[in-house]
């Protein structure tokens, strides 16, 4: 008996797991048919949403239906979509995306009679839907038996619709309403696990009083969501947040669906440029750079990186760099004032723009052309940048400024002449090679003759040396002219 046990269990097992290996074979094996295409439902007409222009347009597809359904999915595995008539029903039907042809196909199995406003398909043609309550009851329906399953949530919400992410298997929508206990969590991006009936709230209340009637899922993750009153949004499912990527017509009695196993990306033109509006640098100053990213179009961006690494040489803790302002609803994750290389994301709606500034300090000791580089890219999988040659900006800048060390050689002739304010030490100033008379002053400087103009010395010698106020400079005479005292490298 325990042999037969063990091999009905082994088999029951191996039937499982081929059960759902087969489910997901076909629904990926589908993924080369899945259509691409966004699809919303307005009360009794579906709409295939043109995503060619921004804003993007609702264009009728087929006949308006003789009665309204809502919470609509899209379902990989047969490539139609399927719905809920209402209202008060838990009648479900199935519609052809090519035509909009409804076909009713029979009431769903301990399903309750309610308004259902929530629907979505996962990856393997579970069919989730939840009504227009303030809920704890989320339903799983099986397409072949039409029967449903009760997962009960851990709190109420109430949203519009929501959509499934294939890569954690959660579903995700915006949370329209709250109760006594969490007043705050009205307008947040929300999760079901569907396993579980966990809910999480994600970030801050960004929506405020936004009904999002149309959410999507896609292959690689990413969440997108129509706003009742128009445009179309990408949300960050790590923090809530979102990000306008075209304008889209308002609706109403409306619902989204999407193939959660088909990709979705549109063009942008991200720019960047970089200058620190100068062309020389001196060792042992600071370099001061402006940079603007930014997004030309036609659509907005969410999570394009900003990279600016440490030129050549340059110690990490010799750059710092902040955001000194943001425009046209871009965002940055940069927080104050930071060291070292920057790596940012940023979202960026059509002409929306993000400005940094970067400080360079730059050592005495280096040498060469200062060269810094900054990039912008798009993210990997939501967007297409149309053009690359405005995605990198360099500026270089040169010096004619040579530093050599002084001759401290001991073997030089010791000075023999020292003026000091200090006390005076033994061997000093006789210590200092080379020189004719030593100063030495912790609090007080040298003054040298200050003359309004070279032209007020009547007899010049050659090596004489004066402050000469008009030309702001110490300035020595060579025997023949008189002449600034710059830095340079005397070779």
């Amino acid at each position: 008996m325990k042999k037969h046990l063990v091999i009905l269990m082994s088999l029951f097992s191996s039937i499982f797991l081929f059960s759902q290996q087969d489910i997901r074979k076909r629904s990926i094996k589908k993924t080369l048919q899945c259509n691409p295409s966004i699809f919303l439902s307005q009360t009794n007409q579906l709409k295939l949403v043109d995503t060619s222009t921004n804003p993007f347009t609702y264009n009728n597809i087929g006949l308006a239906n003789s009665f309204n359904y809502n919470a609509m999915g899209y379902n990989p595995v047969d490539s139609f979509l399927y719905a809920i008539k209402v209202s008060n029903s838990n009648e479900i039907v199935k519609i052809n995306p090519t035509n909009g042809i409804v076909t009713p196909i029979g009431n769903i199995n301990k399903l309750p009679v309610a308004t259902y406003i929530n629907g979505e398909i996962d990856d393997v043609g579970n069919f989730y839907v939840m009504d227009n309550t303030f809920t704890d009851a989320l339903y799983k329906v099986n397409l072949t038996t039409l029967t449903s399953t009760k997962i009960t949530l851990s709190r109420k919400i109430y949203s519009a619709d929501f959509a499934f992410n294939p890569i954690n298997g959660l579903l995700y929508g915006v949370n329209s309403a709250s109760d006594t206990n969490s007043p705050g969590d009205y307008g947040k991006l929300y999760t079901i696990n569907p396993q579980t009936g966990i809910v999480n709230f994600i970030g801050s209340s960004y929506a405020g009083n936004q009904v999002y009637g149309a959410m999507m899922g896609v292959v690689t993750g990413e969440l997108y969501g129509s706003e009742n009153s128009g445009n179309f949004y990408q949300f960050n499912i790590l923090t809530g947040e979102r990000t306008l990527i075209s304008g889209a017509p308002p609706s109403s009695g409306n619902d989204g669906a999407h193939c959660v196993l088909s990709s979705f990306t549109l063009g942008i033109d991200l720019y960047i440029t970089k200058t620190d509006n100068k062309t020389q640098y001196i060792p042992g100053t600071s370099n001061t750079y402006t940079i603007v990213a930014g997004n030309n179009g036609p659509y907005g961006t969410l999570g394009a990186t900003v990279s600016d690494p440490l030129p050549l040489n340059i110690p990490s803790s010799n750059m710092s760099y902040r955001v000194t302002s943001l425009s046209g609803g871009a965002t940055s994750n940069v927080i104050g004032t930071q060291i070292g290389a920057i790596n940012d994301k940023v979202n960026l709606p059509v002409g929306a723009k993000v400005t940094y500034e970067v400080i360079i300090n730059v050592p005495y000791t280096y040498v060469g052309d200062l060269t810094n580089k900054a990039t912008i890219n798009a993210p990997v999988n939501s967007s297409n940048d149309i053009n690359l040659a405005n995605n990198t900006a360099s500026d270089t800048d040169t010096t004619t400024i040579c530093y050599k060390p002084g001759n401290f050689n001991m073997n030089g002739t010791p000075t023999r002449v020292g003026i000091t304010n200090l006390q005076k030490q033994v061997g000093w100033p006789e210590n200092i090679p080379n020189g004719f008379i030593a100063l030495e002053s912790k609090s007080t400087g040298l003054v040298i003759t200050r003359v309004q103009n070279n032209t007020m010395i009547t007899e010049p010698k050659e090596g004489m040396i004066i402050y000469d106020i008009n030309a702001n400079c110490v300035s020595l005479y060579n025997g023949s002219i008189w002449k600034c005292i710059k830095q340079d490298c005397n070779n």
